[in-house]
């Protein structure tokens, strides 16, 4: 965005301002489209793994929350 700005105020030619524009939108999809597939391909293997510990954290949650009904319930009766 702040390319073609800057290329204005220098008053660049156009054929020049073409090229390094161009070459500017080549470099940016290539560094968006690689970040792009690399964080694909990484969430892939997290959500890959995860099946594996869906019930470690299913049961932590349940116990977490049994937990926290336990201490309602004797804050309760308590008083």
């Amino acid at each position: 965005m702040v390319g073609p700005l800057f290329f204005g105020i220098i008053h660049l030619g156009r054929a020049r301002f073409l090229a390094l524009n161009l070459a500017g939108a080549l470099l940016w999809a290539m560094v968006v489209g690689g970040a792009g597939y690399l964080f694909g391909s990484l969430m892939e293997l997290l959500f890959a793994d995860m099946r594996h510990y869906e019930e470690a954290l299913f049961g932590l949650m349940a116990g977490v929350g049994f937990a926290v009904w336990l201490a309602h319930r004797w804050r309760q009766r308590r008083r």
